[in-house]
Formats: C-alpha cells, sequence, structure tokens
C-alpha cells in the first residue's frame, strides 16, 4: 500500500493547478510593490527607512499568513460532507488522519509557497539598515507557525461544520477566543496568544523578552497540532450526520405562525432567513464589541478606543454579511434551488428583494446600535476634548458611521452577484469585500505615494488623507452596488440556469459563442 496516498493525489493534483504557481508570483509582487511604496513614501524620514520597510512588509507577510490559513482550508473537509463524497473514502482502509492530512497538503502548498516567496523580500530590508538577520528570521519563523495554526484551526472548523460561511465563522471565532485576553489588555497572557507572537519577532521586543517569544512559538505549535489532531479525531464521526442536519432543519411547532408571515411577504425572504439563531449571533457579537469596549475603555471615550472598536465591529458584520449574502446564492445555485424557483412564478426581482429583506432583519438593528454608539462617543469626546479638535472629531466619526452603512448596502448587492457567478462562496466573499472595503484604501495608498513623488519632501496631513479613502468610498460603493444591482437584473435568470458559463451543443458550432462570464465579468 501507497504510504499517505491521499497527500500524494492531493499533492499531484495541486501541482497541475495554476493557483499553486501565480500565488506565489502574485504575493511576491504585491511585497515588492508594498516595498517601493514604502522605500518612497517614508524616503524623507532618512534611516530608519529599512525597519519602515521591513515592518511594513512583516504586517503584509502576517496577514497573508493568517487570513490565507483560514481562507484555504475552512470549505475542505465540509465541501467533502455536503456532496456526501466524504463517506466514501471511509470505505477503504483509510483513516482520518490520511484525509486530513492529504487535505492539509493540498491546501497549504499554495500558501507555504507565497509565504516563502515573501522571504527574499524581506531581508531587502536588512541593506537599508536598523534591521538585523535575527528579525528576518523570527519573522520568517513566526509566518510559517502562524500558517500552520491558522490552517489547522480551519480544518477543525471544517470538520465541524457542514457549510462554508459558517466553518470561516467558527474559524474567526476561535481566533477571538484565543486572542481575547491580550486584546482586552491582559498583557500577562501575551505567551498564549497566537497573533502576539507578530510583535515580539522583532529586535526591540525580542531582546526584553527572549523566553517569550519562544514560549509563545511552542504554545502557537501546540494550538496548532491540537486543532490538527481534532479533525482527524472528527472527521471519521462526522460524515454520517447528514439525516441528523436534516432534522435540525425542520421548523418547530412555534415558528409555524413566523414561517406563514414570511412565506406570504416573500417565499424567499422566509429561505434566507433560516435558521432564525442568526439573528441573536449577530446581537451577540454586538455585546462582545460592548464588553470589549467597556474593559478597554472604561468610560474614557478615548478617540483611538472608540474608533477601533466601531470599525472592527463594523468589519465584522461586512464579513458576515457578505459571508450570508453569497453563501445562500452560491449554494441554491449549486443545488439547483434557484432552477427549480424560477420554474415558479417568482421573478428574479423577488428572489434577490427577499434575500435582501432578509439580510436587513438580521442586521439593521445591531448596526443602528453601532451608529447610536458613534454618536455617543463623538458627543462624549467633544465634551473632552480641545476646542480646535471639534472639526476633526466630527470629519472622523462622519466617516466611520457613514462608510458603515454604504459598506453594507452595497456589499448586500455585490456579494450577491459574486455568490451567483463564483464557483466557491468563500471566494465570492474576497471578491466582494476587495471592490467595497479594499478598494478606497487602494486609491488611498497610490495617492499618498503620487504625494512623496510629487514635490519636495514634506510634513504628511496624516488626518486628511486618512479621512480620504471614507470620501472616496462613496463612489466606489455607488459604482459597484449599482453594476452589481443592473447585472443581477438582467443577468439573474441566465447564470442560474446556465451556470457558470455557457455550454455548447451541436447546432451552436456553426455561431461564434463565448464564456458567458467574460460578458458580465
Amino acid at each position: 500500500m501507497i504510504f499517505l496516498p491521499i497527500v500524494e493525489r492531493e499533492l499531484r493534483i495541486a501541482s497541475r493547478r495554476w493557483f499553486t504557481y501565480w500565488s506565489r508570483l502574485l504575493v511576491t509582487l504585491g511585497g515588492v510593490g508594498l516595498a517601493v511604496w514604502i522605500l518612497f513614501v517614508f524616503s524623507s524620514f532618512g534611516p530608519p527607512t529599512g525597519a519602515f520597510l521591513f515592518r511594513g512588509l512583516a504586517i503584509l507577510v502576517f496577514i497573508y499568513s493568517g487570513i490565507g490559513g483560514i481562507q484555504v482550508t475552512s470549505d475542505c473537509l465540509s465541501k467533502e460532507r455536503r456532496e456526501s463524497t466524504l463517506g466514501l473514502l471511509f470505505l477503504t482502509d483509510l483513516t482520518g488522519y490520511d484525509i486530513v492530512l492529504g487535505k492539509l497538503a493540498a491546501t497549504a502548498v499554495s500558501l507555504l509557497y507565497a509565504v516563502l516567496a515573501l522571504m527574499p523580500v524581506l531581508a531587502v530590508a536588512l541593506v537599508l539598515g536598523a534591521v538585523t538577520s535575527g528579525d528576518v528570521f523570527r519573522v520568517g519563523l513566526v509566518s510559517l507557525n502562524l500558517s500552520f495554526f491558522f490552517c489547522s484551526l480551519g480544518l477543525a472548523a471544517s470538520a465541524l461544520c457542514r457549510q462554508a460561511n459558517a466553518s470561516t465563522s467558527l474559524a474567526i471565532f476561535f481566533t477571538v477566543i484565543l486572542n481575547a485576553a491580550w486584546l482586552v489588555g491582559f498583557h500577562a497572557a501575551v505567551v498564549t496568544s497566537p497573533i502576539c507572537g507578530c510583535f515580539l519577532a522583532f529586535d526591540n521586543a525580542y531582546h526584553l523578552s527572549p523566553f517569550g517569544f519562544w514560549g509563545n512559538v511552542f504554545i502557537t505549535q501546540l494550538y496548532g497540532w491540537g486543532f490538527f489532531w481534532f479533525a482527524c479525531w472528527f472527521v471519521p464521526r462526522s460524515w454520517q450526520d447528514a439525516s441528523q442536519s436534516k432534522e435540525a432543519l425542520k421548523p418547530a411547532a412555534g415558528n409555524v405562525p413566523r414561517r406563514r408571515k414570511l412565506l406570504e411577504e416573500n417565499p424567499y425572504l422566509w429561505r434566507a432567513s433560516r435558521p432564525e439563531i442568526k439573528r441573536l449571533l449577530v446581537w451577540l457579537v454586538t455585546l462582545a464589541a460592548a464588553v470589549g469596549w467597556l474593559v478597554t475603555d472604561r468610560f474614557r471615550f478615548r478617540v483611538m478606543d472608540d474608533l477601533f472598536i466601531l470599525i472592527l465591529t463594523g468589519t465584522v458584520f461586512k464579513i458576515w454579511l457578505a459571508s450570508e449574502a453569497s453563501w445562500i446564492v452560491a449554494e441554491d445555485r449549486r443545488q439547483g434551488g434557484l432552477q427549480l424557483l424560477l420554474t415558479t412564478l417568482l421573478e428574479p426581482e423577488e428572489i434577490i428583494s427577499g434575500h435582501r429583506a432578509a439580510l436587513w432583519r438580521q442586521f439593521a438593528w445591531p448596526v443602528a446600535v453601532l451608529l447610536a454608539a458613534n454618536v455617543l462617543f463623538l458627543t462624549m469626546e467633544v465634551q473632552r476634548s480641545a476646542r480646535g479638535a471639534f472639526g476633526e472629531l466630527v470629519w472622523l466619526h462622519l466617516i466611520a458611521g457613514g462608510s458603515l452603512v454604504l459598506e453594507m448596502v452595497s456589499l448586500s448587492w455585490v456579494a450577491i452577484w459574486q455568490g451567483l457567478i463564483n464557483r466557491k462562496s468563500n471566494w465570492a466573499v474576497v471578491w466582494a469585500m476587495l471592490r467595497i472595503v479594499a478598494a478606497p484604501y487602494l486609491l488611498f495608498f497610490a495617492l499618498l505615494f503620487l504625494y512623496a513623488t510629487s514635490g519636495p519632501p514634506g510634513k504628511v496631513d496624516w488626518t486628511g488623507l486618512l479621512i480620504f479613502p471614507g470620501i472616496f468610498g462613496v463612489g466606489v460603493d455607488f459604482f459597484f452596488a449599482l453594476g452589481a444591482n443592473s447585472k443581477l437584473l438582467v443577468l439573474f435568470r441566465t447564470v442560474a440556469a446556465e451556470g457558470y458559463e455557457r455550454k455548447r451543443f451541436a447546432a451552436d458550432d456553426e455561431e461564434e459563442t463565448t464564456p458567458m462570464l467574460a460578458e458580465v465579468k
């Protein structure tokens, strides 16, 4: 028998995927682009440019390791369960260890390539000074450590959940729990927090506590292996729960009046609102944000603490909304549910409006609470700050509240369209967030680059430049939201019926046909 046959098979498949090779090239180009940007923007600061460059690239590596680890593994096992193919593997003499290790090897190879490809870019900062070889080594070690931890965490969440969005949400939840003690200010727990290795890797922090750094590396490894072995243990016990999950979807007797009311209003509103616990979970996140603010700020109403809580909670809501909006449409299209619905009297406009109404029911009131908190924070900060800071505070809070509302509304259109045209709902979330949330900041970085290279070095008005992405985001939101809205109304039925691309028939050989997505993307 071949040793680790699933690993060999998955690696052969990964070697034929274009993403395995292009991912490392794209990430390296992103690192080089960021390095060039930092060198130009911070050229007026003199010798510390090497430290600025190194820390900026290190942040890129850390973020990519975390987000990439969860992204590539959070749906690998749950997808097998949804398609009922996981049980077929256990008809052989394969074990849970074989399957989980095979999935880890297949999904993590592209992430590992990309992280290793960024190491030479990090080493460029050595030439500029203010960076040591120990810095480069420790950042590389922490990056690989984080990649393994987040991949193992994604595998464990994927083994527990059947749906892609639930698996990703569970992985993010575990990440917050493991880092909660440090996030709320208990710095004594720094060794037990996986992300704290990102801060301890630099020379100034490492020399203060070298044992803390190595202890953090060891504990993060324990977390990773613990999640990995849990996935190996749980997978053989999870593939038979399809009947139980179907029983859980049956409505309780007490929900019949609510179900009837939603069905009368819009059938797809009822479908997209299930299960009802989703609304409660959003409120729990809002409550957790309030507790976090009380612990960190203690009613001192400091601008940075207030804005951090608002922006962090708003970002969680945006990712959550994009996941909900794209996943439901993607699953219904994959299972053929949208085609069945379109054979009834339901029109695409009714399906889209019902879906957006379900999102409104789930997120509207928690977002309203955030906006009320934003007004309260602004009022208290104005009373406690200097008179000259009034205009700056108003602008910051106005941008924070306005961008939250506009981006949530825009995501409700863009994420539905991305879920309709993408094969994987996780990638639909990524593309939607890049268009609505990341695009204004990309322009911000481009503007800052032009500002730094257009004339003699001078003092940068950081406050104005930080407000700018929010103002520009208004135009970005309208552009992408209106585009997604028009495509949904015109092409919804075509995409739902024909899938990702138009099928060629014998009668079409005489005609010139092109893939449909080339026209609509």
